[in-house]
């Protein structure tokens, strides 16, 4: 198996309103999160390459983007109207958005598109494109440099 992986990085802001989470976790604290984006294949394409990296930054660069600075939150939360009337960057979840749910989010989007779509062009209007056999492996999150969750849909 041929896997490649792309680091991408977001500063992002939550907190977990559980009270079966530790106190420290239930105020607003930020992270500098890693974003690890593992695609796998058994074979390579015509460049002897899974695929060209360029690809994950052009197809999945600007959703992982859109977190960067961002409030995670439950949106069952008490506290939910308040951030969303008062921030501009206020990413809903179902449920606390915890490392492991952050990064089972990251793995369902990325999957969903990498199946809808199989050309991409980046900024500069380059196209790429990735072979039917390539998968999403996993996504890993790092919450801090010793603390990761990952999620590979299996």
């Amino acid at each position: 198996m041929y896997r490649i992986c792309k680091i991408m990085w977001i500063e992002t802001g939550h907190f977990l309103s559980s009270s079966k989470n530790s106190s420290n976790c239930r105020m607003p604290h930020g992270h500098s999160r890693k974003v690890e984006i593992v695609l796998a294949s058994k074979k390579l394409d015509e460049n002897s390459m899974v695929c060209d990296f360029q690809i994950i930054k052009s197809a999945f660069g600007e959703f992982i983007d859109s977190f960067d600075h961002a409030m995670l939150i439950n949106k069952n939360s008490k506290h939910y109207s308040y951030f969303k009337e008062n921030f501009e960057r206020v990413i809903p979840f179902d449920t606390d958005p915890t490392s492991e749910i952050i990064s089972e989010y990251f793995f369902k989007h990325i999957e969903s598109q990498l199946i809808r779509e199989k050309v991409y062009t980046n900024k500069d209007g380059v196209t790429y494109a990735i072979g039917d056999y390539v998968f999403l492996e996993r996504v890993r999150v790092w919450e801090t440099s010793s603390c990761w969750a990952e999620y590979s849909g299996e």
